[in-house]
């Protein structure tokens, strides 16, 4: 088998493939089988495998086809999680796996896979080279414009798997529509990032990105994110581009989810997005440098203003809060403005002086509650818990004070119900003075225990009157005894009586029926005798 061609400048392995197919002449089922060692395998425009079978007859390394002539580099290097999944997969000629790991499907065009190419190019690999080539650099997702040409890039539908044909090379054609200036520039900026990622090994920085997000105004000092106006930025820009992929862009001002991933850096995104922001921070970037000086003097020239306005306020013997409603500044600007210029401040009102602040205390240690004060002096009680809170000792001590007056309140509460209902059981005095009652028994259970009556045994309501029905069992029996003379037992009896159990189980509660039953059993052992 022939040596696969060598490679022409940014030509993708792609390319070289279906020129080296042509070169052979096999059919591509063969060329697969003799190349590759199987003939169903998929070949893939930029994530191209036989990276190593390339180098074996070749004068490049692996390393270079892959970081030069395929967008393995670029997908590894904006997803670094998955970057050696990506080197695995090319290497060991796994196209199913680069595609998913490279989350090609999710920003598929419609249409099915494509090539793009520009005609301008063609024309000029054919006039230098005697044939047209693939360039690995138009095959970037989301590109659209020829950065050398500054043209629309062209788009062919890829032959069915395994996509490769021996005469599938760009065609050469007339010029196509020139692309607007926005379209040009980030295409530029795409091509100089390629190149420059292509030729070192260092994987990508998610805090520049933060830096440099933060250094425009995306993120504020305290690290949260300007969603709305990073996704409004990126939205206007990409309306400037004339790309029928919608899938790479916002889908609306709005579409917040857009820049969730890439400020957070959780998860890893397309390299197209990457670009996307990039190539916005360096032309917000280029624009501040170039209008830095005019902003400084007209940000020194409003902070002067501002600084004289606040000055005559402050000379005009205003209050703070009056001062502070004219100029808008805070009460802590103008305060320390003031102390700079030497100006006396007018702070209203002036309630808590010295010596009401030791009247405050005084009371407060007393135990009166700080609403009272405040209605006293007529202050807030946030302005009494602050003096409160600034003597020492004084808060504990309102504590104290207040469980034992809360002590003393319930004891007394207690006392009064035994009072006035000497009968009261423990469960009525629980049920009717509940705070009370579960106050005291947690902190005072044993006080609680003496002043409470003691629990009272349940006295029985008995449903039946023994007494009376031992006189009717006596007559009954008494009757049954006058009509035979033969001698029966006390189950017996019970069962004539109707099988009560009274005669044999409630004996007990029968004097007199008892009685009786036993002075017929001493009669029956006398004439036996």
């Amino acid at each position: 088998m022939t040596l696969i061609p060598a490679a022409m400048p940014d030509e993708a392995l792609f390319s070289r493939f279906v020129r080296h197919l042509k070169q052979t002449g096999l059919c591509r089922e063969q060329y697969l089988l003799n190349v590759f060692g199987r003939s169903r395998i998929s070949i893939h425009p930029f994530l191209t495998i036989g990276v190593g079978i390339a180098s074996q007859v070749g004068t490049e390394s692996a390393g270079t086809i892959f970081s030069e002539q395929t967008l393995g580099r670029l997908f590894s290097y904006y997803m670094p999680y998955h970057a050696n999944e990506i080197k695995l997969a090319v290497f060991g000629n796994n196209t199913a796996k680069a595609l998913r790991v490279c989350r090609i499907v999710n920003f598929s065009l419609q249409g099915g896979m494509i090539a793009k190419y520009c005609p301008l190019c063609s024309n000029e690999d054919v006039e230098n080279y005697g044939f047209s080539y693939w360039h690995i650099t138009h095959q970037i997702p989301g590109l659209n414009c020829c950065a050398k040409h500054a043209i629309e890039l062209l788009s062919v539908n890829l032959p069915d798997r395994p996509h490769i044909e021996g005469d599938f090379l760009p065609p050469v054609r007339e010029l196509t529509s020139t692309c607007n200036t926005e379209e040009v520039a980030f295409s530029r900026f795409v091509y100089q990032k390629f190149k420059s990622i292509q030729h070192h090994d260092q994987p990508y920085q998610h805090n520049q990105l933060l830096k440099e997000l933060k250094q425009v105004g995306y993120i504020h000092q305290s690290g949260r994110c300007r969603r709305q106006s990073l996704v409004r930025d990126i939205w206007e820009l990409t309306n400037l581009f004339c790309y029928s992929g919608k899938k790479m862009f916002p889908r609306n001002p709005e579409d917040f989810g857009y820049v969730r991933s890439l400020v957070s850096g959780d998860s890893n995104q397309h390299p197209f997005k990457y670009l996307l922001i990039e190539y916005l921070l360096s032309s917000k970037l280029s624009n501040s440098d170039s209008q830095s000086a005019y902003v400084n003097v007209c940000q020194s020239t409003h902070v002067d203003n501002i600084k004289q306005n606040c000055i005559e306020l402050l000379n005009q013997s205003l209050s703070l809060a009056e001062a502070c409603r004219q100029s808008g500044k805070s009460r802590t600007y103008l305060k320390l403005l003031a102390i700079q210029e030497g100006i006396p401040i007018n702070l209203s009102p002036k309630v808590l002086t010295k010596e009401i602040k030791d009247k405050i205390a005084y009371i407060a240690k007393l135990g009166f509650h700080r609403r009272v004060i405040a209605k006293s002096f007529n202050v807030s009680e946030g302005s009494i818990e602050q003096v409160i809170s600034s003597v020492e000792g004084l808060v504990e001590h309102r504590k104290k004070c207040k469980s034992e007056s809360k002590r003393r309140r319930y004891k007394t509460e207690i006392l009064r119900a035994l009072t006035s209902n000497p009968w009261a059981s423990k469960e009525h005095i629980k049920q009717n003075h509940y705070a009370a009652f579960h106050w005291l028994y947690r902190h005072e259970r044993k006080w609680l225990n003496q002043k409470l009556p003691l629990p009272q045994k349940p006295k029985q309501n008995p449903r039946v009157d023994w007494q009376k029905r031992d006189k009717e069992v006596h007559q009954d029996l008494q009757k049954i005894l006058q009509i035979t003379q033969e001698s029966f037992s006390n189950y017996q009896l019970d069962k004539l009586l109707g099988g009560h159990g009274w005669l044999t189980r409630k004996l007990d509660k029968l004097p007199i029926t008892k009685m009786l039953i036993t002075s017929k059993l001493s009669k029956q052992l006398e004439v036996a005798k």
